[in-house]
């Protein structure tokens, strides 16, 4: 893997891809709020990747300020300022 990504541990990978699949599932009910299988698709993703990814931030807030705030940013793909 290259890119912003390449230094994240396997925790701050789980997060960069919950944020990402989150924004996926919310966009889509958005435009489809009673569809049985989006929400099933929804509740697989809590269960298998949302609140994994829940728990690998907590470990991430033990940090320090700024080491924290730096593999936050690195996470969420916001360039260092």
């Amino acid at each position: 893997m290259t890119g912003p990504h390449t230094d994240l541990v396997p925790g701050e990978l789980l997060v960069a891809h919950a944020r990402v699949r989150a924004r996926d599932l919310g966009r889509r009910l958005g435009s489809a709020l009673v569809d049985r299988q989006l929400y099933e698709e929804l509740q697989r993703f809590l269960d298998e990747v949302g609140f994994p990814a829940c728990d690998a931030l907590d470990r991430l807030a033990s940090s320090s300020d700024r080491e924290l705030r730096k593999r936050l940013h690195q996470v969420m793909g916001i360039e260092a300022q």
